[in-house]
């Protein structure tokens, strides 16, 4: 994937990231207890469960084209849209300890005359 389009999806997992961060950090957690117990929560996760129960067409496009991306191009999920990856690359930069690879000790095992 070239560079001018990697940059600019890379950055979408860090973008939802600091939607749900908003979202739970400026929520009073009575509030949050309160809306997951109010009427309309229950009726929220009921909806979400038809949502995958009955799935509908724009349902079944949405997981069709993830795959489809997960084919084309390597981790698509993960590297692109998932918030979960965008904290643990956070972390990871934060963190003093880190694992390298040595290339001169840790040869690369499977060659393509290996493969033939």
């Amino acid at each position: 994937m070239p560079l001018w389009l990697n940059l600019p999806l890379r950055s979408l997992k860090y973008v939802l990231l600091a939607f749900f961060l908003y979202a739970v950090f400026t929520m009073a957690s009575q509030n949050l207890s309160d809306f997951i117990a109010s009427p309309f929560g229950i009726i929220a996760d009921v909806k979400m469960l038809n949502f995958f129960r009955y799935i509908g067409a724009l349902g079944i496009a949405v997981i069709a084209t993830l795959i489809a991306l997960s084919v084309l191009i390597q981790d698509f999920w993960c590297s692109f849209l998932c918030p979960y990856g965008a904290l643990m690359g956070i972390v990871s930069i934060m963190i003093p300890i880190k694992i390298r690879r040595d290339a001169q000790a840790c040869p690369i095992i499977c060659t393509s005359e290996m493969l033939a």
